[in-house]
C-alpha cells in the first residue's frame, strides 16, 4: 500500500490512484477516495482497498506491476473552477498489515 502525510489548505477529498502494466495491454488503475482534514495527518491506503477504474483484469492492482502512483483532485470530489492547496509528504509504500 502507500503511506503519506497529507492536509489541505480546507477539508477535501482526494482520490488517490495507482496504475499498473499488463502485458498486451494499456495500463490498468485503481483508485480510493481519501479524506484530507485541515490538519496534517498520516494516511494508509492498501492495495487490497482500492477499486477499478474502468475494466481491469483483476479486481485489486497486482502489487508486482504497479508502476505509477497519483494524487488526484478532480471535478468528482471538487467544484470546477475551484482552488485550495494540498500538502504532501513522507511518501512511501509500505507492506500490508
Amino acid at each position: 500500500g502507500v503511506r503519506f502525510l497529507v492536509r489541505g489548505e480546507a477539508p477535501m477529498r482526494i482520490s488517490l490512484q495507482v496504475r499498473a502494466e499488463v502485458p498486451g495491454f494499456e495500463p490498468e488503475r485503481w483508485e480510493r477516495s481519501v479524506y484530507v482534514g485541515a490538519d496534517e495527518a498520516e494516511r494508509t491506503v492498501s492495495f487490497s482497498d482500492m477499486r477499478p477504474v474502468g475494466k481491469t483484469h483483476s479486481p485489486t492492482p497486482p502489487n508486482s506491476a504497479v508502476r505509477s502512483i497519483m494524487f488526484v483532485v478532480d471535478t468528482t470530489n471538487s467544484l470546477p473552477g475551484s482552488s485550495g492547496r494540498l500538502w504532501l509528504g513522507a511518501v512511501r509504500l509500505v507492506k500490508a498489515q
